[in-house]
């Protein structure tokens, strides 16, 4: 029902050209199901970019501790200061952003335990 691979997001099919879903069940069913892909896809992706900057902070924090055992100044150490917490802020970011989606997926998944009657 949906493609893509794993470079790219699977293809959303909108149901009467909206983001809602659509009034028959199969519609409904179908939209789901892209949208879970979509979600699968992108936590896949978030995490994946979470992890880097996990990788790439901590490595960034290493060379900071070198940098200041050769130039304790004020001056540096406030530049390596800087540098770390605008890293920081985007590892919380990052994060943020794998939770959202867990919460988008668990929310999906709540749709999907509907009975029909009650997805109206």
């Amino acid at each position: 029902a949906t493609s893509g691979s794993a470079d790219s997001p699977p293809l959303l099919r909108h149901v009467s050209g909206s983001s809602k879903p659509a009034s028959s069940e199969l519609e409904y069913n179908l939209w789901l199901e892209e949208r879970h892909a979509a979600a699968m896809w992108a936590l896949d992706a978030a995490q994946k970019d979470f992890e880097e900057a996990k990788k790439s902070t901590a490595f960034d924090m290493q060379r900071a501790e070198s940098e200041l055992r050769l130039d304790a100044s004020e001056s540096h150490a406030l530049r390596i200061a800087s540098h770390l917490s605008t890293l920081a802020k985007g590892l919380v970011l990052k994060e943020q952003k794998v939770r959202n989606l867990k919460r988008e997926l668990a929310d999906i998944g709540n749709m999907r335990n509907l009975s029909p009657g009650e997805k109206a």
